[in-house]
Order: C-alpha cells, then structure tokens, then sequence
C-alpha cells in the first residue's frame, strides 16, 4: 500500500471553523486591553505650562542685568571703576526645563529605550506522550508545538486568550473538540495524530503503552483513520477511499488488547443502539405469529411493555430468556435490519450478503443475541475469539455503507 504524501497542515475547508463566539470574544478583549493602556499611559489633564520670569530685553535670556556702581568718596573719580563681567544665572532658574512632548497613544519617545524583544517559543516534549485528565492544562498541549505552530495560534486566538489557556484545565476550555479548530488549522499532521490518539485514549479509557504506540504508528501511516475517529474530515476522502481508512481502523482495532477490544466493542454497539431509530416495537414487527405467541408466553407483561419501549439491542437484553422462540432466519433478519436501522439504509445486495454471513457465523450472531450484560460478563479471550470474526460483515457493504459505518461508529463513541 503506497502511503499518502504528508501534508503539513490539514485543510481549513475540511475542519470547523472557530466559532464566532470566540472570534468576538477575543476581539473585545484586544479592544480592552488597548484603551486600558491609552488611559494608563495618555491622561486627560494636559502638563501646565512652567512660568517664565520677565528679563529685561536688551539682556539675553541666561544673563540679568547689573546694578549701577556705587558713587565714589571723592567727587571726580580718576578712573572709571570696571564693569565685572555678566553673572550667567543658573538654567534652572532663567529657564525652563523643556516639557516632553509625548507620543501617539500616550506612547514612549522615540529616544526611550526599546523594549526587550519577546522569547521565541522553544519546544519542550512530545505530544505522544499527552494524557488529558481533569488536571492537563494548556501549557502542556502547547509546549511540544513549534515555534510556527504557536505562532499561527497566537495569531488565531490572540496573545492575552492564549495565555489564559496555557494555565487553564483543558477539559475546563470546551468539550467540544469542534472549538479546538484554530489548533487543527495551525498544526502539522504529525501533532494532530499526535493529539488525536489522546484524545481517543482517554475515550477509550486510556491505553496502554504498547497499544498507543501501535496506533500511533498505523496513524502517521494514515492520518485519515485518525480524523475519521475523531469525527473530523470523516466525508473528505472520495468513496472508494472508505474501504482504505476502514482498513486502517481495522488495524487500529487490532493494536488493542483483548480487554480494550471487549470494552471498546461493548461501548461501539451501546452507542449504535442508543442511536438507532427504532424500539423493540419494530423487532415485535419481524416475528412470525407462532413466534409473537411464544415471546408472550415466556415473559411477563411488564417485560414485554419494557422491550416494546427499549432500543433494540436493550430489548434484546431484556427478552434474551425468550430467544429460544425465534427461529434462525428471524434471527438474521434481526441482525440485518439492525444495521439497516445503524446506517440508515443497505442496498438489496448488501442485505443479501449478510444474510449469508449471519449464517456463516452462528457464534457471532449468538453472542449479540445474548445481551449486553452477558457480553460484559463474558471472558475478554473468548469474547475477542468470536468478535474478530464479525470484521467480515464489512466486505458485504458499499464504499459508500463503509462511510457511513464509520460516520455512525464515530458518533457513537462521542457520546
């Protein structure tokens, strides 16, 4: 398989935008820290002017004119007495200091001192090692990056708010991974890998060293099978590119240890089921009469309103002691409208092809039919035994039921 060229950065047209909440709110408060400076440093009261003292005219500014001599005992003096030299009178009293005259927006002189010129940023660490908790701040997201990459996040959200962040819990800022869109815009596909995989840790639980390491691998190797987990550019590949990044989550799905891969498959199928458009009305809809009656006589009437009420894979849990009533065609056609119901319709040749695969694989179709306690009871060897299995579902779907897979998939685990 020929690995995609790296890119540097993902396409803004693929990501979302920065909402207009935060582009206003990080303007208003450029705004405020601007005036806040003009009122510090430019006031309203204007410098008095010094006054002046009056010197004669003909006398320059730094000199005051001289006393007549005083008169001589005698009344013809010889010789006239000499005229001393002017006494230069202090500046500080002739005259003023000059006044600075200050600068646009209460600015410094050109004269002053320039200010010492900001550190560049340094990275420190490696976002492979990241791990969101109620306690991981901002500075630990951003210290990895670039220089670059800070850069252009600073210019997306502004110095002051990107300082705020730095000493601020993440899972505090939004738990919207949508908000995070200016880091998406400004990173190189490496880090947004990088962070994607802890984010989808912590999802999952937290994995553990061996498994995030497989994952990050496969995910450098294909960035796409990492966005499309984190329900990020998940419709940007073409069609026939579907098929390739379900591989790669496939391989993903097989970096995790049996007990991730019993956790992750329960939580996939609860989160499927919690969202699918249908209740266990529409499973009484499917039987056969001879089957109906048989479901009615095993469970009790408050049994039969829960399930009719429930979601489907619920409902299933709640009558699994009346399963023995269906028979096993039913319990394909189960299987198939339930993923019919998942993603929202399959083609007649894809229904048709996992009738046959439910057939090929009693095991696997017996295992969802036992209910979601009963999977988590399970041991996870003998869980994962059976699962594996069901990856063969897939090669029944189109490119475009393999998006949408992976569309739902993607939803499913958010929640």
């Amino acid at each position: 398989m020929i690995r995609p060229e790296r890119e540097t950065t993902v396409h803004r047209h693929l990501l979302p935008s920065l909402s207009p909440a935060w582009r206003t709110a990080t303007i208003a408060f450029a705004l405020v820290a601007i005036l806040a400076i003009i009122a510090a440093c430019g006031g309203d009261d204007p410098t008095p002017e010094p006054t002046v003292a009056a010197t004669p005219d003909p006398a320059p500014p730094t000199v005051v004119a001289l006393p007549a001599p005083p008169p001589e005992a005698t009344a013809t003096p010889a010789t006239p007495a000499p005229t001393p030299a002017p006494t230069p009178i202090p500046t500080t009293v002739s005259t003023p200091a000059a006044t600075p005259v200050p600068t646009a927006q209460g600015m410094p002189s050109p004269d002053a001192p320039a200010p010492p010129a900001m550190q560049e940023h340094v990275p420190m660490g490696s976002l492979r090692d990241l791990e969101f908790t109620p306690k991981t701040l901002g500075s630990q997201l951003f210290d990895p990056l670039s220089a670059d990459e800070v850069s252009c996040i600073k210019g997306a959200i502004g110095e002051e708010f990107y300082e705020i962040i730095k000493v601020t819990p993440i899972a505090s800022v939004s738990g919207d991974i949508s908000q995070a869109s200016f880091l998406f815009d400004c990173l190189e596909i490496e880090n947004i890998v990088l962070l994607g995989v802890a984010f989808l840790s912590t999802q999952a639980g937290g994995w553990e060293p061996p498994t995030r390491n497989c994952i990050i691998d496969l995910g450098l190797e294909h960035p796409e099978a990492i966005l499309v987990r984190m329900g990020l550019d998940w419709r940007s590949d073409a069609p026939e590119h579907a098929a390739e990044t379900l591989e790669f989550n496939v391989r993903i799905y097989n970096c995790l240890s049996s007990a991730e891969k019993q956790a992750f498959n329960i939580a996939l199928w609860a989160g499927i089921d919690r969202n699918a458009p249908a209740t266990g009305a529409d499973l009484f809809a499917l039987l056969s009469s001879e089957e109906l009656a048989c479901v009615q006589r095993d469970l009790s009437p408050e049994q039969l309103l829960a399930i009719a009420a429930a979601t489907p894979l619920v409902a299933i849990t709640i009558g699994n002691e009346a399963g023995h009533c269906l028979e096993e065609e039913t319990n394909h056609q189960i299987l198939v409208q339930g993923i019919h119901w998942a993603l929202g319709g399959l083609s007649e040749d894809s229904q048709a092809c996992l009738v046959q695969f439910a057939d090929d694989h009693p095991e696997f179709l017996a295992l969802l039919q036992s209910g979601l306690d009963n999977m988590a009871a399970m041991d996870p060897e003998e869980f994962v035994a059976i699962t594996d299995s069901g990856t063969g579902q897939y090669a029944c779907m189109t490119d475009d039921e393999l998006a949408r897979v992976q569309e739902a998939a993607t939803i499913a685990m958010s929640q």
